[in-house]
């Protein structure tokens, strides 16, 4: 990993201040906050003021990179804060007047043998009042003939980068990055927060001796100043270009490969590949098309490192590190994400976006619980890390998530998860667990699940068309089919009671949402044909009853295996006959 950083920060150190920008301060709702401009007037010996709307540019024009980087006791040293009390940064920076260039070193002292910079806050804090601003930056400026935002002076650029770079001390080592002898740091220092804090030295228990002293530090994670500036540069670039939110999981994409030929568009075309796979893309255009503009990037970038990991304070917090994946799987998995959308889409006449199975939606059809404000995201990240390397996966356990969704909507539990509470929850139930079926399908397509070596049914009096194609694409057995076609009972008898103004549908509770067992099933499956008869629907739905009890005879001694199983593949069958009374392909008339 370290190695790539390296090299990606190696290619943008022309760009490093991009990185750095903070965008933190521009607000996503309507309401406007505001950069304030204290102008030091040293000609006529007085402070006035100014502001500005926060914007991207804004933050970018006067360089607004956070106070401190890898720690918050540092000094403050920015003429852009968000915070009056680091107008003592103008002594702080003055104290570092090696860093400084001349000029900028001269506007400073101006400044501070002028002015009462206590009395300046004050000053501030009056004009915002008068002007009702809402403050969440400040700048500081100086007039002394001409005005100068002093925050866009190249002179400051390079003092940033200065006491970015040059954080301590150096003394001599072997950098363990390049292998070479010379000027190192004992401590990285790196960023508080970054992906790079995984690298720390501040804990006994990892420093080589036991011990804290500068000897051992060196032998435990010694770093040139150039090296470790580059690092910094790449985790940057990471985190701007390469690091993808799905769902409620941070994903670092960290390629490796060759470099002699390193070509510009390269990561460009990662990242626009992990987009597809984590986003989807249009629809109007065919996906194999658009990846063969990637096919020499492929070639080269032959894996990625994934990381899932978040921010915690100062520190960085380490899920799962998934090694050496090659890109092609990527490719792979979008192929067979689009080739599962477009059956689905052909099968319901629906756009196949409504059918995409990419990261961002699997995370809808995975519930996740919540722990205070917390999301806990392991088994979402069990799942993708299979995804990537598309090797095997519990089938149980996307059983067991499949039947934990439809009790989220059942019952509108949906406060204890990551599952938003939908306009209907009954269309959404319906809606997902079709979904769930073509993610399964989607899995069994991978190898990650096993496949059926069922044989295909042919369409018959008994079931009509539809029925059977979708027996035939899912794969169901025997078991599956008696289930499913009991489920689908269990919709049309639903569709009756709500007709007559039962919208919770009462049938639905007698099922088990924890898991159906044999008995349960046996009563319930006895019971449909009183239920299909008192709602004068028996005439229409008489095939599939008795299909359902020979499918279901037929495999009885599987029957007590698995509730969860059993549950799945009904709410499977309710949910499909549910879903096509919606999109009026089926009535009981």
């Amino acid at each position: 990993m370290l190695d790539s950083l390296k090299i990606i920060g190696e290619k943008n150190l022309d760009y490093w201040l991009d990185y750095m920008i903070k965008y933190d301060k521009v607000s996503s709702s309507n309401k406007k906050t505001h950069l304030i401009r204290i102008i030091f007037d040293i000609d006529n010996k007085r402070i006035d003021f100014d502001w500005k709307e926060i914007q991207e540019s804004v933050l970018k024009k006067y360089k607004w990179i956070g106070h401190t980087f890898s720690a918050s006791r540092e000094n403050v040293m920015r003429l852009t804060f968000d915070n009056l009390k680091y107008l003592n940064s103008i002594e702080n920076m003055l104290k570092n007047k090696a860093k400084l260039d001349i000029d900028l070193y001269t506007y400073l002292s101006e400044i501070k043998n002028n002015f009462d910079l206590s009395e300046t806050e004050k000053a501030v804090n009056e004009y915002v009042r008068k002007e009702k601003l809402k403050p969440s930056l400040y700048t500081i400026c100086i007039k002394k003939e001409r005005e100068l935002d002093l925050a866009t002076l190249d002179s400051y650029t390079q003092f940033l980068e200065s006491i970015l770079k040059y954080t301590k001390d150096l003394r001599e080592g072997i950098c363990y990055i390049c292998g070479k002898k010379g000027k190192v740091f004992s401590d990285p220092a790196f960023e508080g927060g970054s992906l790079l804090k995984v690298y720390v030295t501040d804990k006994k228990g990892f420093i080589s001796g036991i011990s804290k002293n500068e000897e051992s530090l060196v032998k435990t994670f010694s770093i040139c100043a150039d090296c470790r500036w580059s690092l910094i540069i790449g985790e940057r670039y990471v985190r701007h270009k390469l690091m993808k939110k799905v769902g409620p999981a941070n994903i670092y994409v960290i390629p490796r490969g060759g470099m002699n030929e390193y070509n510009d568009g390269i990561l460009e075309a990662i990242s626009n590949i992990f987009d597809k796979t984590a986003y989807g893309w249009d629809p109007i255009k065919r996906i194999g098309e658009e990846l063969k503009r990637y096919d020499e990037y492929i070639k080269e970038w032959y894996t990625l490192n994934i990381i899932f990991g978040e921010k915690e304070q100062a520190s960085f917090k380490l899920y799962r590190f998934v090694q050496e994946v090659p890109i092609t799987n990527l490719r792979i998995l979008i192929e067979k994400i689009e080739y599962i959308a477009n059956k689905a889409a052909k099968y319901w006449k629906d756009g196949n976006n409504n059918w995409m199975l990419n990261l961002s939606n699997i995370t809808q059809l995975y519930p996740l619980r919540k722990s205070g404000s917390k999301t806990i995201i392991r088994p979402l990240i069990e799942l993708f890390t299979s995804l990537f390397n598309i090797t095997p996966f519990p089938l149980h356990t996307l059983l067991e998530q499949a039947v934990l969704l439809a009790r989220i909507y059942r019952f509108e539990s949906y406060s204890n998860y990551n599952i938003s509470k939908p306009k209907d929850s009954d269309i959404e139930l319906s809606y997902k667990m079709i979904k769930f079926n073509y993610f399964l399908l989607l899995l069994k397509e991978l190898n990650m699940i096993p496949a059926s070596t069922n044989s295909k049914i042919e369409v018959s009096e008994e079931l009509d068309s539809k029925i059977t194609e979708w027996f035939n694409t899912m794969g169901y057995n025997d078991l599956q089919r008696g289930l499913f076609l009991l489920g689908y009972l269990i919709s049309q008898v639903g569709s009756e009671q709500y007709k007559k103004g039962d919208e919770k549908k009462s049938i639905l509770d007698k099922l088990d949402f924890k898991g159906m067992k044999e008995e349960k099933i046996k009563s319930l499956a006895s019971e449909m044909l009183q239920h299909l008869r008192n709602y004068r629907i028996l005439k229409y739905n008489e095939p599939y009853y008795y299909k359902m009890l020979e499918m279901i005879n037929k495999s009885q001694q599987e029957l007590d295996k698995d509730p969860i199983h059993n549950l799945f593949y009904i709410v499977s069958g309710y949910a499909y006959g549910t879903y096509r009374v919606i999109k009026g392909g089926d009535t009981n008339e």
